[in-house]
């Protein structure tokens, strides 16, 4: 199926609409204004298979997503480039892209120099469950005004491998890099992924995130993970500019949540912490292992600044355990702990709490 050079509007239902289609072709199209319900769509197709591609088109108020992808048994190659997509309907304006994976879904997507914007939640949302499989490419791209810029999640024992590079993010209310394992997540759901040398906000005050964190890692399960977030530039968040844990894998079935954690030349500035009701201080940096997660965190020369408090924090709780690459020292002693933090991030000043201790990561943390 080939759509080329094609202008879709005011559209009573989905602009595009398709079950069980073989290869896809959008090119050079404009579609708006599709559809006036919940459920409506600018293009919605279910269980796409083969090489999709989608490219010089743009996408624009539509009644939910712009542009949404649903897998169950399928395998489809997806590939988004030169595109405009934004901004949502008004009255049940969703996602810019949505991409639904379950049972044994395998979806690849790449979204390369586009502009995804302006839309009433994520500008691209991935959720996948069951055993499907999903790989993500977002590169050299720009979101801007959004609630969330990128959301990508898996449960149950979906894998997600992921590379988010070069990507400029301006003006969301939310996580500009928002990366989710949920509750249920299992030993078998294979996390892998690296978000290196993106931009979020600039010189503006709330430019990167009005209310929230501008790269969030929330590792819930017993998933396999294993994330390196590497030379990016982070200003003008809400919360901190860069936040993991790992949680939430205390479901009495025996298996740890194993999170592997690569923070290396990431600049994060001060946190604005300007809401009608600000905390007393934010971290610039703040890095948890919780409940029976096993949390590997090798974190070298990053350039972090905290608002009213210490720069960086780390913290160990419940039964969790907290390996530092490199470290060691006596784990127990909070100062031996901090003294090393401050010499692997020179002009940082750190903090840490634990219910335990941490301790050193024989042989270092597992990379992507």
């Amino acid at each position: 199926m080939a759509l080329h050079n094609m202008q879709i509007q005011d559209t009573a239902g989905s602009g595009v609409y398709g079950t069980g289609v073989s290869g896809f072709s959008l090119t050079g199209c404009q579609i708006s204004d599709t559809g006036d319900a919940p459920g409506e769509h600018g293009v919605y197709i279910e269980n796409l298979t083969g090489e999709v591609s989608i490219l010089d088109s743009t996408f624009q108020n539509a009644a939910e997503d712009n542009l949404r992808l649903v897998h169950s048994t399928s395998t489809a190659a997806v590939t988004i480039e030169n595109s405009t997509i934004g901004p949502s309907g008004t009255e049940y304006g969703n996602n810019g892209v949505t991409i639904l994976g379950s049972s044994t879904a395998d979806v690849t997507v790449t979204v390369e120099n586009s502009t995804i914007q302006g839309q009433q939640a994520a500008g691209l949302l991935t959720t996948f469950s069951g055993d499907s499989q999903q790989t993500i490419t977002i590169q050299n791209s720009t979101f801007s005004g959004s609630n969330a810029g990128i959301d990508l999640g898996t449960n149950g024992s979906a894998d997600l491998t992921f590379t988010v590079q070069d990507n400029q993010f301006t003006g969301h209310t939310r996580q500009a890099i928002n990366i989710v394992s949920g509750e249920d997540a299992t030993r078998e759901a294979v996390v892998r992924g690296w978000i290196d040398g993106n931009t979020i906000g600039n010189a503006s005050v709330d430019s990167g995130s009005l209310e929230g964190y501008g790269i969030a890692l929330d590792l819930r399960g017993d998933v396999d993970a294993v994330v390196s977030v590497t030379n990016n530039t982070v200003q003008h968040t809400e919360l901190q500019g860069i936040y993991a844990a790992a949680r939430l894998d205390d479901d009495e079935d025996g298996e740890t949540g194993l999170v592997d954690l690569t923070l290396t030349g990431n600049i994060v500035g001060p946190p604005d912490n300007n809401s009608a009701f600000p905390l007393p201080s934010v971290y610039g940096l703040n890095i948890e292992a919780r409940h029976t997660t096993q949390m590997c965190l090798d974190l070298r020369e990053n350039s972090v600044q905290g608002q009213g408090t210490e720069d960086i924090h780390l913290s160990q709780s419940d039964a969790s355990q907290f390996m530092l690459a490199g470290f060691s020292g006596d784990g127990s002693v909070d100062a031996e702990v901090v003294s090393f933090i401050v010499t692997q991030n020179p002009g940082v000043s750190a903090s840490v709490s634990k219910e335990t201790a941490f301790s050193s990561a024989d042989g270092g943390c597992r990379v992507p």
